[in-house]
């Protein structure tokens, strides 16, 4: 069988070319026919890169123009067209303009204000158009310093702060950052804490803010640290309150 006497359902050749959307989907058929019927010939005569040329005069005009990363999921049609290319990145005049506005969202992104986790849902999307060392990419230069700097930035007071509290923010992307990225917040997180305990010597035993405050991290944080915390700061305070109450066995 020849590629030529392939035939194409009527719906899709009467279709109005003025139309994009049409235009389109037209062509995500088409290729999606001969990809599925000869498989071995749409690799051998690297009709991906065809598919790949349409992708980038009709399609990615529309995602430079209207996708706002943080604001709209990844264009759905993405998902037919990404079936007949290869990785994205891996077409640089497709990947580089991509690239460019997800990088310039994420140098913005503000993971305490992300109620919603959109940079979650962002990342998670593009594990199905991106090679892993390029999500990687992402993730180590974009996401991971802008976890760190809320980190930094995170100020531990009784009164509700108008963000999401920072456990929620680092525990979404749990899964994503991976067990040495994750390590790297957490010592941050350890250090945070330890200089709050230290910075306000006057905080009481029984204040339910302490605790909403270390259970978060129970289990989470690193044994040794959170040992620390305990011997160095919590326990000296239980045993200066126990000793202030005058607290006996007899009192029991």
């Amino acid at each position: 069988s020849s590629l030529q006497h392939n035939t194409i359902d009527e719906d899709v050749v009467d279709a109005d070319d003025g139309d994009d959307k049409v235009k389109s989907a037209m062509m995500v058929k088409i290729l999606s026919n001969l990809q599925a019927r000869y498989p071995l010939q749409y690799c051998k005569h690297h009709l991906y890169l065809l598919a790949e040329d349409l992708f980038f005069e009709m399609m990615l005009p529309q995602i430079i123009d209207n996708w706002k990363p943080l604001n709209h999921k990844f264009p759905h049609w993405m998902n037919a067209w990404c079936k007949l290319i290869r990785k994205i990145d891996t077409c640089s005049h497709i990947w580089h303009p991509i690239q460019s506005k997800i990088e310039k969202s994420l140098r913005k992104w503000n993971p305490r204000k992300d109620i919603e986790f959109k940079a979650v849902m962002l990342i998670e999307d593009l594990l199905l158009f991106l090679h892993s060392n390029s999500i990687e990419e992402l993730i180590s230069y974009y996401v991971l310093p802008r976890l760190l700097k809320s980190v930094h930035k995170w100020k531990i007071e009784k009164r509700h702060e108008n963000k999401m509290p920072v456990h929620k923010c680092v525990f979404a992307w749990g899964n994503l950052l991976g067990l040495k990225r994750m390590e790297i917040i957490l010592e941050s997180v350890a250090v945070r804490l330890r200089n709050y305990f230290e910075e306000h010597k006057a905080w009481e035993l029984m204040d339910d803010f302490v605790c909403s405050l270390l259970l978060p991290w129970n289990q989470v944080l690193d044994y040794e640290c959170m040992q620390e915390l305990l011997t160095d700061i919590i326990i000296p305070k239980m045993a200066k309150t126990l000793y202030r109450s005058h607290i006996t066995v007899s009192n029991y």
